[in-house]
């Protein structure tokens, strides 16, 4: 997959989220499009969940064979990747249409973590409020 910074996520992490830690970011869901972005503006640890671990292993996959062996890891289990993760990116069908409520739980949000949320509607979401 080819990824450009003038694709509309990398415009929109540019200009939403400026001047964000980038450092290491965890992504919910397993949106290559957006993964490919993250890494391409200059995420330095990019961490992928998804339910489907095999989705997200094959995606992993790809990131590394791209941009590096250390770039990229899938988990199982996003306990403690949240609480050393800069910045969240929601790629989930969660919040759209039948699938209410949060992609995660609240109790794991903490006000220096920005999110990046990729649902498109509703404009304003659970996870955002």
């Amino acid at each position: 997959m080819r990824v450009s910074y003038g694709c509309a996520a990398a415009r929109i992490f540019r200009h939403g989220l400026p001047e964000v830690a980038l450092h290491r970011v965890l992504q919910l869901g397993a949106g290559a499009a957006v993964a490919y972005t993250a890494l391409t503006i200059g995420v330095e640890r990019f961490v992928l969940f998804d339910v489907d671990v095999e989705r997200a292993r094959r995606l992993t996959s790809e990131l590394v064979e791209r941009f590096g062996e250390s770039k990229a890891v899938a988990v199982v289990d996003i306990g403690t990747e949240i609480f050393e993760a800069d910045g969240l990116i929601h790629a989930t069908p969660t919040e759209m249409g039948n699938h209410p409520g949060l992609p995660l739980p609240a109790s794991l949000l903490r006000p220096e973590l920005w999110v990046a949320e990729i649902v498109y509607f509703p404009l304003e979401t659970e996870l955002l409020r």
